[in-house]
């Protein structure tokens, strides 16, 4: 007979707490926020005097991230629960339920310090929690205005897209430059592909696509990265059209 609640119950009683009780905010422990102060100068007066007094409304700017998805992302760690198991017959009490629970970590915080804050929120010794494999956030590669990689990017990105501004960021999701940080901490992450809300959805799966255009800007931008990057010093910046 059944007593008390079975392990299915007490495994989604431990789902309810993680995905109700986001981790902290970490908005201004990491590159997010100098993001903002690099568009400073391009934003009209109201947005402006925001972004540049962050000490003042910082609290307010992390606030209104919080409850837009994609910007959440890059303000804290993110939680999402992928997969859950439990129960083998329908008559027949579940010996055991186990979760797969998800984390993009911010990079101001370790593996540990989350597994640390997952715990403490469960609070209940009946739920085992255990890594099944992880990987440390990525130190934050260099974006000064004498970084050879960074302002390489930036000059090849201009000369493509003279109007565009270039900002430091965050890359939500994991790439193949993991494979790189024994080597460099010089790793960039950049996509010269356009995209807009409703390409999310699209993301590895049906329909995936960009323009004709896009395609040829995107190899125009490669060419013009090699040939700046063969320089070894940085070159003055130049426009001109989408022709090679």
């Amino acid at each position: 007979m059944p007593e008390g609640e079975t392990t299915i119950a007490t495994l989604a009683r431990a789902i309810t707490r993680l995905e109700e009780n986001p981790h902290p905010n970490m908005f201004g422990t990491g590159p997010e926020k100098d993001l903002f102060t690099h568009l400073a100068s391009d934003l009209s007066l109201p947005f402006r005097a925001v972004v540049t007094n962050l000490w003042l409304f910082g609290p307010v700017v992390s606030r209104l991230f919080s409850r837009i998805p994609s910007l959440n992302a890059i303000v804290r760690t993110v939680t999402s629960v992928t997969m859950v198991n439990g129960g083998v017959k329908v008559n027949v009490l579940p010996p055991s339920a186990t979760a797969m629970v998800n984390h993009r970590i911010h990079p101001a915080q370790t593996v540990k310090e989350v597994m640390e804050y997952d715990r403490k929120l469960i609070n209940d010794e009946r739920v085992k929690i255990r890594v099944v494999s992880s990987m440390e956030p990525h130190p934050m590669s260099p974006y000064g205005d004498e970084d050879f990689g960074y302002q390489t990017i930036k000059n090849s990105i201009r000369q493509i897209w003279g109007n565009s501004t270039v900002v430091p960021g965050v890359m939500i999701g994991n790439t193949d430059t993991v494979h790189y940080i024994r080597f460099t901490k010089n790793i960039y992450r950049f996509s010269p592909t356009f995209m807009f809300p409703e390409d999310l959805k699209r993301f590895h799966g049906n329909n995936e696509r960009i323009s004709v255009q896009n395609y040829e800007q995107v190899i125009n931008f490669y060419y013009h990265l090699l040939v700046n990057a063969d320089e070894g010093t940085l070159p003055p910046f130049h426009k001109h059209n989408d022709e090679l």
